[in-house]
């Protein structure tokens, strides 16, 4: 049971839980935790998030970034797994230095992105801005879905992490014709499933990586510290593709006059 997946897992979200909320976890966290677990006993599901995790193991190895979509979107565990990128829960602040939390109940803001920024009153630490009140579908799933997920992943990950799945799983792959999707059926009595997907987003990503030095899947979804990262880049990539783009107008132009910005576009 030790070196079971089970146990790694929880071991892995008890990990990331004491990193966010510290020693004392908010009644939110463990209520929605509780409910997604009573789903997750389900060996089909658990066998699911194994696969997705291999999936975001071998992204990770290989500096790509990957994105899983499906039913576990809303999943918090996912979420704390390192699966999804937005935290599901209702939107709230938290603190990184003494884990302070204070959700918004009053209903006046739905996603983290809209809060402003604060101060923790306990510490004096700019407060982290998190939840995007997701509803919670996964732990319904079962009723209308057998386990499935779609992950959208770099390219040159796809033969290796097919090869994984099939030697760790006995996943049987099954590419589409022109070879940018890959339908893996883990086997017929659980009809669990995983479709891959090659991502020209990933793939952008992993170019803009290798430029500039950026991890965009290390970027936060909230507060500035994205921002100030590309800042720097974004004036060089301007004038790099500014050229192109003038010559391009100019063609449009001599052609059809652009009553308006909407015409030009």
């Amino acid at each position: 049971m030790e070196d079971s997946f089970e146990a790694r897992f929880h071991l892995a979200v008890q990990k990331r839980c004491s990193k966010l909320y510290g020693d004392s976890i908010p009644k939110q966290v463990f209520d929605r935790i509780a409910v997604e677990w009573t789903v997750l006993q389900d060996e089909n599901w658990m066998l699911l998030f194994e696969g997705l995790t291999v999936i975001a193991d071998i992204s990770r190895e290989n500096g790509c970034c990957f994105s899983i979509q499906g039913v576990i979107e809303s999943s918090l565990i996912a979420y704390l797994l390192g699966l999804t990128k937005a935290d599901p829960l209702s939107v709230h602040y938290l603190c990184p230095h003494c884990k302070r939390v204070e959700f918004i109940t009053d209903g006046s803001v739905k996603c983290a992105l809209d809060l402003s920024e604060r101060i923790c009153p306990v510490c004096g630490t700019n407060l982290n801005r998190s939840g995007f009140d997701l509803q919670l579908d996964f732990p319904f799933a079962r009723d209308r879905i057998w386990p499935l997920a779609e992950a959208a992943i770099d390219g040159s990950c796809i033969k290796e992490i097919c090869n994984r799945l099939e030697d760790k799983f006995g996943a049987v792959n099954r590419p589409s014709f022109d070879l940018r999707t890959h339908i893996c059926d883990f086997d017929k009595e659980s009809r669990t499933r995983i479709i891959l997907e090659s991502n020209g987003d990933a793939e952008t990503a992993k170019r803009f990586r290798l430029r500039t030095g950026i991890d965009m899947c290390e970027i936060p979804l909230c507060g500035d510290e994205g921002m100030k990262k590309i800042l720097p880049f974004i004036k060089t990539e301007i004038n790099r593709v500014l050229p192109a783009c003038e010559d391009s107008l100019s063609a449009v132009s001599s052609v059809i006059t652009p009553s308006c910005f909407g015409d030009l576009i």
